[in-house]
């Protein structure tokens, strides 16, 4: 591993922790604004929500190291079905 990489590895790190620290200090704030029961609970689905995309982003998107996905179309086979005609007048 040379030193390039190894300081964007650490500035990956450092901006995490800054990201980390922002979230907790405005939650910080939120809760020592002493918020009503309504916004604790609308506040506490929206961090659920958000920390799920956060999962689902975590395990749809390829790591750094990995190589990228090739799409591939595979079209669904169509099965020949007998398809009796409706009656008409």
């Amino acid at each position: 591993m040379d030193s390039n990489e190894q300081t964007n590895e650490q500035k990956e790190k450092d901006f995490g922790v800054l990201v980390s620290c922002i979230i907790a200090a405005g939650i910080w704030w939120f809760l020592a604004s002493g918020p009503s029961h309504l916004a604790l609970i609308l506040s506490g689905f929206f961090l659920g929500y958000l920390f799920l995309g956060y999962c689902v982003l975590a395990v749809l998107l390829p790591g750094p190291d990995e190589p990228e996905r090739k799409e591939s179309f595979v079209p669904i086979p169509q099965s020949e079905m007998v398809r009796p005609k409706a009656l008409t007048l």
